[in-house]
């Protein structure tokens, strides 16, 4: 029990660090508080909509958890073939914009275009999975390799809604602008968030082995915990964290944009934004385990060992989502959220799980 409110402190203590923080000088230009809300669904229709593409895009996750985490024919074949719908919706919208908007709308061009990178990125990691985060020198926890590409393939397929959903609906309305997403921030800024996110897992894990060596206990609960690490993880922490950094900066985007607008804010925005990023895998889990105490066999069998990553992994992504929205209340921006949930969320990762050495 001990074990676990020091698990809370750890993580309840990082978000007043970042407020201390940011009324320093070094980090003031980052200090930018936001209260503004941007547009959301105003009709019974779009209203409707919007919570039809938020279940969807919870549901994605957790329907083909299996299929992402041990890669299977079946489930990656129907992947590839949205990707590949994708990619044609994609020249489809590009050639609109060209033909009807005389591609003077930047925004719907630059929709057109992520759609058409993402649905050609998403299509190769499912035609070629075999060979991607293969067990090896580079990537050699087999654990975190199939998180990465389930965290991978996730985000891919939000980026895809997120560009389509803005082509035909946000491109309109003049209020929409890039710092709507978050992503406006001098480059100056932009290293001053990553030097942040930096400082505050130092903090953080300074507390930890501080209270490791004098009582040799980490923070936990069952196998959520936060546990310290040696040089062989921080090394393994740089060859994954780029790939997951891609996840939680799609992820705070998504996030910010559909729980922080005119018709979902306040604490409801906090329940959105954890409902569209573990809902469908807490849905799963409830599935899953309820049929093993109903019927004696779990819902997913052959999924016996990854769905016990999921105690862990929903806990720690309702955090990232936590964090996701304090951090863009408090500095106007993605990347600040995007850079401390990949490092941290990451090294978490990294140090629970298996390692192995000298792998060709």
């Amino acid at each position: 029990m001990f074990e676990f409110i020091a698990l809370l402190g750890f993580f309840a203590m990082l978000m007043p660090l970042a407020s201390i923080l940011l009324a320093t000088p070094v980090f003031a230009s980052l200090n930018q508080p936001s209260e503004k809300l941007v547009p959301g669904p105003k009709s019974a229709t779009s209203k409707a909509i919007f919570w039809v593409v938020l279940l969807i895009s919870a549901a994605f996750p957790a329907y083909f958890f299996p299929d992402m985490m041990d890669k299977l024919a079946p489930g990656l074949l129907i992947l590839q073939r949205f990707a590949e719908v994708m990619l044609g919706v994609g020249a489809i919208m590009l050639v609109l914009t060209l033909v009807q908007d005389k591609a003077k709308n930047t925004s719907r061009i630059v929709a057109s275009v992520l759609t058409l990178l993402t649905a050609f990125v998403m299509r190769y990691f499912t035609t070629n999975a075999a060979t991607l985060f293969v067990l090896g020198k580079v990537f050699n926890q087999p654990t975190t390799n199939q998180i990465v590409y389930w965290a991978l393939m996730s985000g891919f397929f939000g980026l895809i809604v997120m560009s389509v959903f803005h082509f035909f609906d946000r491109s309109r309305n003049p209020e929409f602008k890039l710092s709507s997403y978050g992503l406006s921030a001098s480059v100056k800024n932009i290293v001053l968030a990553l030097v942040l996110a930096v400082v505050l897992v130092l903090v953080g894990y300074a507390v930890l082995f501080l209270v490791d060596a004098v009582l040799v206990t980490d923070f936990r609960l069952w196998s959520w915990a936060v546990k310290t690490f040696d040089l062989t993880h921080l090394r393994t922490l740089f060859n994954y964290v780029p790939f997951f950094f891609v996840f939680y900066l799609i992820n705070s985007v998504a996030i910010n944009l559909n729980s922080n607008n005119t018709y979902m804010h306040g604490w409801k925005g906090y329940l959105v934004g954890i409902l569209m990023t573990v809902g469908g895998l807490i849905v799963y889990l409830v599935y899953h385990y309820g049929l093993v105490f109903a019927t004696g066999t779990a819902g997913y069998p052959a999924q016996a060992l990854n769905s016990i990553l999921l105690f862990a992994l929903i806990p720690t992504l309702i955090v990232a989502v936590i964090f996701a929205k304090r951090l863009y209340k408090k500095t106007g921006n993605v990347y600040t959220a995007a850079v401390l949930n990949a490092v941290l969320m990451t090294m978490i990762t990294v140090a629970n799980t298996i390692m192995y050495f000298n792998v060709k």
